[in-house]
């Protein structure tokens, strides 16, 4: 996931990379990196559903709705989801809605393993853990930076999440409890998210307010390293979506999506002028970018076009393989996709 904040109103964002054009007439611009040529031997993406042209989203209407923002969405089986922000834990189960404030702190991110095991991490360093249904027991982190992601992953077993947030705060949860990962202390973390053995962790540094310069830390299974020399990172990363190893997708500031396979980037044009803050998909052809004041469009391999979620700034989307989706945002919107 996925999200810019604004700590009085509690609004998360995701950020982009992009080239910068150098703004001084005297500075020499920047050498561009040489991408690596493709492999041809390399995985390609899947494709995706064929998603009816017909597709609309539908409203989940709740008692809590303009109460507070919601700022990440979890799927964690078929008509159901998990979403947090200001109201707290959220679980929606069909058109019915359950909340579950938290004792401390506003939650920002969450991941879900199915409907097994659930972690929500927040402000303050906030850190809560559930397993199979249970109370949400609270896990500490060793820190009070603002965690703004999180994201895992279950291997053959073996459950991997990786937290990350400002002030260069980057965790893994090993053994029921976070250990630190070293990582750039200017970069503010706003998206995980990983395929294969390959994370990216992704944000931007700088900012003070306004989107600043892209950030994409990359991990090959072990220690996390700065990917913007060989990707030639620009703006805000908001959100990031890898539909195989060694492909990243992301969303970012002013509409900006760009799609990276090894070291070489092809800036997608999508239409979008607003922020973009999240991006989910089945595969090439079916695949969701969200945003500010309603934005969502849908890529069918061929074009974009965009589908009607209302007015509100949205946050997060989150999906099943089914091609069933949840998207949430501000005021308490929930937008529901159903499965193809």
């Amino acid at each position: 996931m996925n999200r810019r904040i604004a700590i009085a109103s509690v609004f998360l964002l995701v950020a982009g990379c992009a080239p910068r054009a150098d703004r001084t007439k005297a500075a020499a611009p920047s050498p561009t990196p040489t991408p690596t040529p493709i492999a041809a031997t390399m995985e390609p993406a899947p494709s995706g559903l064929a998603r009816p042209v017909a597709a609309k989203l539908e409203v989940i209407a709740w008692a809590g709705q303009g109460a507070g923002a919601l700022l990440d969405v979890a799927a964690i089986g078929p008509g159901e989801a998990i979403a947090v922000g200001e109201p707290g834990v959220v679980r929606i189960s069909g058109n019915s809605v359950e909340v579950a404030p938290l004792p401390d702190g506003i939650p920002t991110s969450v991941w879900a393993d199915g409907a097994a095991f659930a972690v929500v991490v927040g402000f303050g360093g906030s850190s809560y853990v559930r397993e199979n249904g249970g109370a949400w027991t609270a896990v500490a982190t060793g820190t009070d930076a603002d965690l703004l992601a999180v994201w895992g992953r279950n291997r053959d077993g073996v459950r991997e999440v990786f937290a990350g947030g400002a002030r260069g705060t980057l965790l893994k949860l090993a053994g029921g409890a976070w250990e630190r990962v070293p990582a750039t202390e200017s970069v503010q973390l706003h998206g995980i998210v990983g395929n294969g053995a390959r994370v990216w962790a992704l944000g931007e540094t700088g900012g003070g307010g306004s989107p600043g310069e892209g950030s994409i830390l990359r991990s090959a299974g072990g220690a996390f390293s700065d990917a913007c020399p060989d990707l030639a990172c620009g703006g805000a990363l908001y959100d990031g979506w890898a539909p195989v190893p060694n492909e990243l997708w992301t969303a970012g500031a002013r509409g900006e999506v760009v799609r990276y396979v090894g070291a070489q980037a092809e800036w997608i044009t999508t239409g979008a002028k607003e922020d973009l803050t999240g991006i989910w998909g089945t595969g090439a052809r079916d695949l969701f970018v969200i945003g500010d004041a309603g934005t969502c469009l849908h890529f069918d391999g061929t074009a974009w076009r965009p589908l009607d979620a209302g007015d509100r700034d949205l946050r997060s989307i989150a999906g099943l393989p089914s091609g069933e989706a949840w998207i949430v945002g501000s005021d308490g919107a929930i937008r529901h996709l159903p499965p193809i």
